[in-house]
This record gives structure tokens, sequence and C-alpha cells, in this order.
């Protein structure tokens, strides 16, 4: 800030202006030892928005802000250029495809300084290495990584990322919506998913294939054909099979895939529903058009091929008067089972909580009133 307050006082000593000294308080106050204010924050508080400035000092001043910044801009710019000059220049001059960079436009190149090394891309590069850190993903979950230097594996600062969006956006390319959004999050990862995660997840369910192995992919159809094993008549797949029937399977369904992950990943349920029914219909078409030697499929239950069950004639039970007879606190009911009849024990009510056994006390009373340790000192003879 100190910088700034001396090309200002050069700039109105040079057009022969004075700078209001309520802004020279202010300034000298509140700014001097900040080193988080900006240059346009200064302005919009300090000069624009200075209650303590009449018109003409608010249009003096705006003036001299101008021409300042102007200054300031030109300094830094010759200093970053001889910076620049001492920088290690990259051997490489060809794009990640080796073709020369000299047969592109200079409006699709671009030039990135990291690490005190100069390194030349070409910007359609960049792109693609940029959506493909977006969405990467793990079993189908967002992890989104940062873009890295192809050359030393290590990511760009943030400042580059600022750099290289502008330059895609005034190369004449088409700026993909991931990186857009990335861009309105300030390169935050974390507030990227979190604001953004169902774009996220259309781009990883488009991209699952491309990024996916041959494993990958052969579970991926294994779990389908199961899925919908009912509506393919017991279509399915067998666990253990060899390398080359996996490729053969990926051939064969691969097409399906697309529909069958947005049909199961997807944030939009009306596309879930949607891509669900084609799935199905697709996949019964496509079984029942082709011979697929490697499928199995599960036999078919034929209900119709059962007999009827026999009909039930079985003799109704015998009808008998039940009669009871209390003795002994005990009730005695008949019952019936088949054709024999038997008789059982019920205990009553007031029988209910009695023991059914007693066991003898211990030790067992004794009838005579016997005192072995007692004394007969005071009896009289």
């Amino acid at each position: 800030m100190t910088d700034f307050i001396n090309i200002i006082k050069f700039i109105s000593e040079k057009y022969n202006t004075i700078i209001p000294t309520s802004f020279l308080v202010f300034f000298t106050k509140y700014c001097l030892g900040s080193t988080t204010l900006t240059d346009n924050y200064i302005f919009k508080f300090y000069i624009n928005n200075n209650a303590l400035f009449d018109e003409n000092e608010q249009n003096t001043m705006t003036k001299i802000y101008i021409k300042s910044k102007n200054l300031k801009n030109i300094l830094k710019k010759y200093i970053y250029l001889k910076k620049a000059k001492k920088y290690n220049k990259s051997d490489v001059q060809h794009d990640l495809y080796f073709t020369p960079l000299e047969k592109y436009p200079r409006k699709q190149l671009i030039e990135i300084i990291e690490n005190k090394t100069i390194y030349n891309f070409r910007i359609s590069n960049l792109i693609n290495m940029w959506m493909d850190a977006l969405s990467k993903q793990e079993n189908m979950f967002a992890n989104p990584i940062k873009l890295k230097n192809p050359y030393t594996n290590l990511p760009f600062s943030k400042h580059n990322l600022y750099n290289i969006f502008f330059s895609i956006k005034y190369s004449g390319f088409y700026i993909p919506d991931l990186i857009h959004y990335f861009f309105v999050s300030n390169f935050d990862l974390d507030r990227f998913v979190f604001n953004h995660y169902p774009i996220v997840k259309e781009y990883i369910i488009k991209n699952y294939i491309a990024q996916s192995s041959t494993h990958e992919l052969y579970e991926s159809i294994h779990n389908m054909l199961h899925k919908y094993k009912n509506d393919l008549d017991g279509v399915y797949l067998p666990d253990y099979v060899t390398y080359g029937r996996k490729k053969k399977v990926i051939k064969d369904f691969i097409k399906f895939l697309p529909s069958y992950l947005i049909s199961e990943y997807s944030c939009n349920p009306l596309k879930k529903r949607i891509m669900n029914d084609k799935i199905k219909t697709d996949l019964k078409k496509f079984i029942n058009d082709n011979e697929i030697y490697y499928l199995r499929r599960e036999p078919v239950l034929n209900l119709d091929s059962f007999p009827p069950p026999p009909p039930f004639d079985a003799p109704e039970p015998p009808t008998i008067e039940i009669q009871n007879t209390t003795r002994n606190n005990t009730t005695s009911l008949l019952t019936v089972t088949g054709n024999s009849i038997s008789r059982l024990q019920i205990l009553t009510e007031t029988q209910a909580f009695n023991p059914l056994s007693e066991l003898p006390r211990t030790p067992p009373p004794q009838t005579r009133n016997i005192r072995p340790y007692s004394l007969n000192l005071f009896n009289s003879r």
C-alpha cells in the first residue's frame, strides 16, 4: 500500500492537483498497515463512496486513481517480464499428442509459469485434462482432483487456474459446464461438489465406460442382467469366465450400459424411470433376436403341469357331550382326538398356586423341650 500511495502522490504532483486531506488521513490510518485491502476496495469505499468529498474533489480523486492504477499495472507488467527472462524454459515444444505447437494459432496456445519454469500448452489439451480431473470417480462416487502439470505431476497454482480459464474464454473454445461451475466455486473442490453434485454425477455416468477396466465393465453388465433376470425369462451370466469371454460379453452388451447406469445412479428420478423401462425393452429384444451361446437360463417352473390336489373328504369328528366332575379340587374334562377320548386333569383356580410336593422340614421338629446348656443354679431342692 505504501507503493500505491507514493504513485498517487507522484501523479498528483505531475498534473498539479491537490489530494484532499480527508483521503490522506483515511488512507494513512486504515490502509497503510493492511496487506489484504485491494485497489478496487480502496476506490469503492475511500473515493467513490466517501461522504466527505464534494463533487469536484471526487472527480479529481477518480482521475488521479485511474492514472495511478494504470501506472501501477505498467510497472507490475515490466517487473513480471524482467523476472520471466530469468526463468527456465521447458524444452517441450509439442502438445500432448506430439504435434508441434508451431502448427497451431497463437490464440490456441498458452504459456504458464510454474515453479520458475515456463511451460507451453495447447489449450484444448488442458481442457481435456481438466474435464478428466473434475469427473474422477470411485465406484460411481464423485472424487474430483486438482488439475496437474503433466510434465511434473504437481497441481497448478490457483492463479494459473484463472489464467487457464480466461485463456479458454478468449481462445474461441467452448467452456465446458464443469469448468465453468468450478470457476464459479472459486476453484474450491469441496464447494464445487457440494453445490453441483447432480451435474458432476451426470458426467461421471458418461465417462464411466471410458475410465473403467474390463473387470469393472463385466461386473456392471453382470449386475444389469441379474437385476432384470425375471423380465428376461431367467437369463443370467456365469460368475467365473475367462478373460476372452469377458471381452466378448462387453462387446455385445456395452451399448446397453449407459441406459442402465442412468437408471441406476442418476439423480433425476424422471430419467431413472424412463431409462429403466427402455433398458428392459431393449435387452429383451436383443436377447430374443440373437443367439447368445454364453448366456445361462434358469428353468421355469410350470405350475400347469402339476395335477390338482385331491378333494378333502375327511369325516366329521363325533359330537361328544363333555361332563365336568369335581373331586379333590380338580376338574376332569373329556377331549376328543380323532376317534379316541382321553381325560385330562386340570387344576382349579384355588389350586393353581399350591406346590405339587413338599420337602420335609430340616431339622425335624422336636417333641421335648431340651435345654442342654441351661444351669439350674437357683433350683431349690
